[in-house]
């Protein structure tokens, strides 16, 4: 999709790449609950686990480590955790609120260049970078969950 983006009018490559944005949230949630799934009986509180989603990265992050003491955000610089966390943000806006930035964007994620009432801006890069890091997580979490089942 971001590759088509490039070629395209402004307003379908607009399109294309907030659809990326959302494919790769989305990815990275479906990931997560099934990996919670398959590893709820290793959580704390395994009927909590089933019902928890990866929407939001900070609210993921703290689930992660209460379920399972894993620390989701664990090699990933804190530049990119916030990159992220402010990816995901977009992916909300553009989900829920037609892509208008509201006051609680600009809190969550301290976007100095976003204007309440606005359209956000989400650039193709942002979402490469963002896929790269969604991907280091999907592993860092796989990992981490895996060590739960060869741990004694």
């Amino acid at each position: 999709m971001l590759d088509l983006a490039t070629e395209a009018e402004k307003e379908l490559a607009e399109k294309l790449v907030e659809n990326a944005l959302e494919d790769c949230v989305s990815a990275f949630d479906g990931f997560g609950r099934e990996l919670f799934r398959v590893h709820a009986n290793r959580a704390r509180n395994p009927a909590r686990v089933e019902k928890m989603s990866f929407q939001n990265l900070e609210r993921a992050k703290s689930n992660v480590r209460d379920s399972f003491g894993i620390d989701l955000s664990a090699g990933i610089e804190p530049d990119e955790w916030r990159a992220a966390c402010a990816g995901f943000q977009k992916r909300h806006l553009v989900a829920h609120k037609a892509g208008v930035v509201d006051q609680d964007y600009i809190t969550k994620t301290g976007d100095t260049r976003a204007v309440v009432g606005r359209k956000i801006g989400i650039g193709a890069d942002e979402v490469r970078q963002l896929a790269s890091i969604v991907s280091t997580l999907a592993l860092r979490l796989s990992k981490g969950l895996q060590q739960l089942v060869t741990s004694p």
